[in-house]
């Protein structure tokens, strides 16, 4: 699935990897789990995309500050710190904030690029 692109602050800037579940018919679902990485002007939208392709562990990177999951939608989710650097709980809470908006409206899913 396509990351996401956050800004919770003037100093930082997240990129938001899904974990994604496929349908037989072949369609993404949304889904409950989020890869958190702090984004990195040196890196390109490209390699963030070939961490969950290429299934590279997310907690080898420099920039990966744990996961989210909805495990309720809406309602009861857990942050998992699982990297260097870390979310404040205000910034947690910005980007639960943030993901519900997009969650809750398919329109502004981000789209696969051609």
């Amino acid at each position: 699935m396509v990351p996401i692109y956050f800004t919770l602050s003037p100093q930082l800037s997240l990129i938001i990897i899904p974990d994604t579940q496929a349908h037989l018919d072949g369609h993404t679902i949304i889904t409950r789990t989020y890869h958190i990485h702090k984004k990195d002007e040196s890196l390109s939208r490209e390699f963030y995309r070939n961490l969950e392709i290429l299934g590279i562990n997310h907690n080898d990177e420099p920039s990966y500050m744990g996961y989210l999951t909805f495990d309720v939608p809406g309602r009861i989710y857990s942050y998992t710190r699982d990297g260097d650097l870390t979310l404040s709980s205000d910034e947690i809470e910005e980007l639960i904030e943030q993901l519900n908006e997009v969650r809750e409206n398919p329109g502004m899913w981000p789209r696969q690029e051609e």
